[in-house]
Order: C-alpha cells, then sequence, then structure tokens
C-alpha cells in the first residue's frame, strides 16, 4: 500500500531494464561490427555540428560534476563522409569517458584541427588521473576495465570504447591513448 515504496522500486526495475537493454544493444553492435556486419549509413557531416550535438548530448553529465567542456574548433575543412548517428555515438562515448572519470569541478577540453597532412585530427583532453602505460591498448577490448572497482562505481559496460575503435577503423581511422 505504499505508494512511494512502490514507485522507487518501479523506477529502480525501469532503470536496469534500460541499462540491461543497453547492454544488450552494445554487445549486438560490436558482435556486428567485428563481423562486419553493420551498415554505416553514410553522408557528408559537418563535424562541428556532430560535436555540438555530443557536447548537447553530455552537457548534463558534466554540469552534475561541476565543470565545463571546453572547446577549439580549428580545422577549416570541417566536413567528413559518414554516419551521423555512429560519429555523434563516438564523441559522445569519449565525452562520458572523460568526464565520468575526471574529478569534480574537472575541464574537457575538446580540439578539432587539420594536422600537416591535411588530415583532420579530433582530441578530447581530460584532467583523470590518467591510464597506466601496460593498459592503453587494453582499454578498447570488449569489457575490459582499468580500474574495475572505480569502474563499477561510474557505471557503464566496458563496451563504448570498443565499439569506438571498431566503428573509427572501419571509417579507416585511427585511435589512441596518450595518458
Amino acid at each position: 500500500d505504499n505508494k512511494e515504496f512502490i514507485a522507487r522500486y518501479h523506477n529502480m526495475i525501469r532503470e536496469e531494464n534500460r541499462r540491461m537493454h543497453t547492454q544488450v544493444e552494445n554487445v549486438l553492435r560490436i558482435s556486428k561490427l567485428e563481423n562486419d556486419e553493420l551498415d554505416l549509413e553514410k553522408g557528408d557531416l559537418n563535424l562541428h555540428y556532430i560535436i555540438e550535438d555530443a557536447i548537447a548530448h553530455t552537457s548534463l553529465i558534466i554540469e552534475n560534476k561541476g565543470g565545463y567542456i571546453k572547446t577549439h574548433l580549428n580545422a577549416l575543412n570541417y566536413s567528413i563522409y559518414g554516419s551521423d548517428n555512429h560519429l555523434t555515438n563516438i564523441v559522445v562515448n569519449i565525452i562520458d569517458n572523460a568526464i565520468k572519470y575526471s574529478d569534480y569541478g574537472g575541464t574537457v577540453s575538446l580540439t578539432l584541427a587539420m594536422n600537416g597532412a591535411g588530415l583532420i585530427r579530433f582530441n578530447v583532453t581530460d584532467q583523470g588521473v590518467g591510464i597506466p602505460a601496460e593498459e592503453h591498448d587494453k582499454i578498447f577490448e570488449r569489457f575490459y576495465r582499468v580500474d574495475p572497482a572505480r569502474s563499477r562505481n561510474k557505471g557503464g559496460t566496458g563496451l563504448g570504447l570498443s565499439i569506438v575503435k571498431h566503428v573509427v577503423e572501419r571509417y579507416q581511422g585511427r585511435i589512441k591513448l596518450v595518458s
């Protein structure tokens, strides 16, 4: 008869259901990527728009941590041939990780620039604790977490960066961690 109690547990069940649905979707997505079965529809896209859209998706998360996102969108040629949905998800995932593992009040910097070869370079810099060098290649593996206890407190499935790497490579791009 306690409506507050029922509502609380109803919300908990709904959240867990959403989380599990997301995890299943991510497992299916990574499987399709690994088997080259995921259709990456493509069109001409504006990377500035993709980045701004990703910032909008993560704005509440950064505000709740007392931080902010600083942008340096300096690439003159900022168009790319790709999938709006997949590229936005890549940027959201990387920004989310940067926020998640930064201390309260931290800054996440996003830089878009052209390198010497005329290629677009996108950097995300955070103020996190860093990742030991021996862990750098592993963070792009499925379900891998540098510190499982800390990661469990932060949420997530350990699939996001693996999906990011697969999609980036499908677009003939490269992803690299510098800590």
